[in-house]
């Protein structure tokens, strides 16, 4: 058994032999020798960037024509699959206390291994997949060009993990946009692991859908499942309840989140993102209060709230708690903020609390501001928000008496 498993570990390797000597536009007759002279025939180094095993010396001398190197050592590959087991488990329950201990071993066995063919692509997936889970940080674009060479040839474990990390990150790479239908669609190779259940989750959203048809699947879901998973179910009836409007049925669903959130160690990420859709729905309820004290929750565990902020400082306004939105305003580096809207919506908001000069050109600047850089954010970020903004005009133009500029936004926000 052991000598297959080193056979398959070569096979490996030697696709990735392949994989650098393509990147380092080396040719077959640059890599077949080194300065000891030949190291294979042709045929042989076919076979091996191939993937069927070969000679071991052949993959030593190989690697380091590569500025790389190979262990064969069978204990090196049991301590991978030993820790590789581990993490399944970590992600599966989302321990996140856990998986920290996860990404330190991980880290300090890439430092040990950091030019091992093989070794290195594993360790470092394991690493990217939690600290994506962690911290919601993207790997490089390199390294997942190399995951999505290598899917098709790993083994069943390091292939679903390849799979969830993939599926995760998909919408940052275009390349993986591109094919994200047939990577959802090799889930279906795995129809019972319960790993792979928050991917099988997520597909019922993907494509075409209708919020009917996604309902009817979720019900069909067994129901007595682990907390996490049942944390998973019940968001998604949260999610699409209030994508219904039907907010006090997504009240009661988000309620089930967080009352689950209490009792399992779930990620940062998680957490902002939790608290960011009962902030939403209850906004949409009209308890400006209740959405205020949510988004504080949010804010606490991460920076990636994009375009529900401008819900946040609305709320604030509603309630006349504009000393808290202008400090908030005050320490916030709009520069640092990474997502789009967010920037450009907080931005606004700094404009609008802070500028020293209120005369005819501040409220002519904010009128512009609206419609040149916050159309696309009430665009995108549906009527209530476009209300928000509306409103806002509305107020403006009262002062400056610019008629035309709501007409202009009506038209170009299909009001």
């Amino acid at each position: 058994m052991m000598i297959e498993r080193l056979n398959y570990e070569k096979g490996t390797i030697g696709l990735l032999i392949a994989y650098y000597r393509k990147n380092k536009l080396m040719t077959i007759k640059e890599m077949m020798n080194d300065d000891n002279g030949a190291i294979c025939t042709f045929s042989t180094l076919r076979s091996i960037e191939s993937g069927k095993s070969s000679r071991d010396d052949f993959y030593y001398r190989l690697a380091k024509n590569l500025g790389l190197d190979v262990t064969l050592a069978a204990d090196k590959y049991s301590e991978l699959y030993r820790l590789r087991k581990k993490l399944m488990t970590d992600i599966t329950d989302l321990s996140a206390t856990r998986l920290k201990e996860d990404l330190n071993a991980i880290e300090k066995k890439l430092k040990a291994y950091d030019k091992t063919l093989y070794l290195r692509e594993l360790l470092s997936m394991y690493r990217d997949i939690v600290i994506f889970i962690l911290e919601k940080r993207y790997p490089s674009k390199e390294n997942v060009h190399v995951y999505h060479y290598l899917k098709d040839h790993l083994a069943k474990e390091d292939k679903m993990i390849c799979l969830y990390l993939l599926i995760s990150v998909s919408s940052q790479f275009k390349e993986l946009m591109d094919v994200r239908m047939s990577l959802f669609g090799s889930l279906d190779e795995y129809p019972n692991e319960e790993f792979l259940f928050p991917l099988r989750l997520r597909r019922l959203f993907y494509g075409q859908n209708s919020l009917s048809y996604v309902l009817d699947k979720l019900n069909e879901i067994d129901q007595n499942r682990s907390l996490y998973h049942g944390y998973l179910i019940y968001d998604c009836y949260a999610l699409l309840f209030a994508d219904m409007n039907m907010f006090d049925k997504a009240q009661s669903y988000i309620d089930r989140c967080l009352d689950i959130a209490k009792r399992i160690d779930i990620s940062d990420p998680m957490r902002n993102d939790l608290y960011g859709q009962a902030a939403i729905i209850a906004y949409s309820l009209k308890d400006y209060d209740k959405a205020i004290a949510f988004f504080d929750e949010s804010i606490k565990y991460g920076n990636n709230r994009g375009i529900r902020m401008i819900l946040y400082f609305d709320a604030l306004e509603r309630t006349d708690h504009k000393d808290k939105l202008k400090a908030y305003l005050y320490d916030i580096d709009v520069y640092a903020i990474n997502n789009h809207y967010e920037k450009l919506v907080t931005k606004y908001y700094k404009e609008k609390y802070h500028s020293i000069h209120k005369g005819k050109k501040y409220y002519n600047d904010l009128e512009d501001i609206i419609l040149d850089d916050l159309v696309e954010v009430a665009n995108f970020g549906g009527d209530e928000v476009k209300k928000i903004l509306f409103d806002d005009l509305s107020d403006l133009v009262s002062k400056t008496k610019a008629y035309s500029k709501l007409h202009r936004f009506k038209e170009v926000c299909s009001l």
